[in-house]
């Protein structure tokens, strides 16, 4: 239940125009909008951008309702010109502003093509639950068009640490364990049941993407590499010795990857569950997987999945501890607090909210449902 809340609850980052009469009415817009997370612009009918503006194409566009020309009528037009839809679903989706008790304004507006309307004078609740239903009306056009599909695989797959995987693993697990580690085949695996498994997420949040890092062992193996390792073969050392084995290789996975200009930010390793694992490989764009055999006899399986994973735009009051900034966060005078890939602590989350105060939303490429 906890999950399906939170999916209503961060949502994608759209793109808003304001239009109005005046500079200061879009102002105001503006300042009940930031409030939705989304990139919101402003301009009146009468700017010198105006015509530029109106055709750029967006997801949302809230304006008053204006009669002359150009006004409100001629705005929607060019909208619907610069991103063709049908009726169903727009591709731009309009909310007018009318006057309260105006009802041939409001038929005016619905026969010009909007899609929605608010009354004006406006509550800030009425804009945002307007703008909150224009956003899943966008939201659901995405997805149902493709727009995020497949755009994860594009920055890993093209690597070349994502095609020397197998090498780059089997190299360093022989380094860290000073074990004999050898590649086998995918059907030396028919029968393998992993009694333990930890899975290392990487994030890359300039390109709404993610890897995971899964490693599956075998109890044979993992009891023989702790004895070496550790000179103890217990279930806490062999958790330890588990979470240290994702945490050499995705650490070398990532600084091959950064040597091609990809930076990502690394998790802390969890321990998973064999119904985790098989939902993170089946929901994977691209996976690549590396099956090995220690010296004692038992078999690894070591997989790298991609994903798109989309930021998402949370207030200051619900930073978590293992979400990742998308963006650099700076104070109102430019002052950096935290740079694009930091992993949020609660210390660090507690000097945001101290700062710049519990309302103001930022962008994060993931978050713990």
């Amino acid at each position: 239940m906890e999950k399906r809340v939170a999916e209503r609850e961060f949502v994608s980052r759209l793109k808003v125009l304001v239009v109005e009469e005046t500079a200061h009415t879009a102002l105001m817009m503006k300042r009940a909008l930031v409030y939705t997370g989304h990139e919101v612009h402003t301009t009146t009918f009468d700017a010198p951008d105006y015509a530029a503006m109106a055709a750029r194409g967006w997801d949302i566009i809230v304006t008053e309702w204006v009669r002359q020309r150009p006004g409100t009528a001629e705005l929607i037009a060019s909208a619907r010109a610069a991103r063709p839809g049908s009726r169903a679903e727009p591709a731009t989706w309009v909310v007018v502003a009318t006057a309260k008790g105006v009802s041939t304004t409001i038929e005016a507006a619905f026969a010009a093509g909007a899609d929605d309307y608010v009354h004006k004078p406006f509550e800030k609740e009425e804009l945002l639950a307007r703008v909150a239903g224009a956003t899943r009306a966008a939201t659901r056009r995405q997805h149902a068009s493709g727009s995020y599909a497949n755009v994860c695989p594009s920055p890993f797959v093209a690597l070349k640490s994502w095609r020397a995987f197998d090498t780059m693993t089997v190299d360093c697990l022989r380094t860290m364990t000073t074990r004999d580690i050898i590649k086998v085949s995918p059907q030396s695996m028919r029968d393998f049941a992993a009694e333990h498994a930890s899975a290392l997420t990487l994030s890359l949040p300039e390109r709404k993407s993610e890897v995971r890092l899964i490693i599956e062992v075998e109890a044979s193996a993992l009891s023989a590499i702790g004895a070496d390792f550790y000179g103890d073969a217990s279930p806490a050392v062999m958790l330890d010795l588990l979470h240290e084995m994702a945490n050499t290789v995705g650490g070398t996975f990532m600084r091959a990857s950064a040597e091609e200009n990809v930076p990502m930010t690394t998790s802390l390793p969890l321990t998973f569950s064999v119904d985790e694992i098989r939902a993170v490989l089946e929901s994977a764009d691209a996976r690549t997987s590396v099956y090995l055999r220690d010296a004692s006899g038992g078999r690894m399986a070591i997989h790298l999945t991609a994903r798109e994973r989309r930021n998402v735009f949370v207030p200051v009051s619900k930073l978590r501890e293992g979400m990742v900034l998308a963006r650099d966060i700076a104070t109102d005078s430019g002052a950096l607090l935290l740079k694009a890939g930091t992993r949020i602590t609660s210390t660090a989350s507690e000097r945001v909210a101290k700062i710049l105060g519990m309302e103001v939303t930022v962008e994060v490429a993931d978050y713990a449902a």
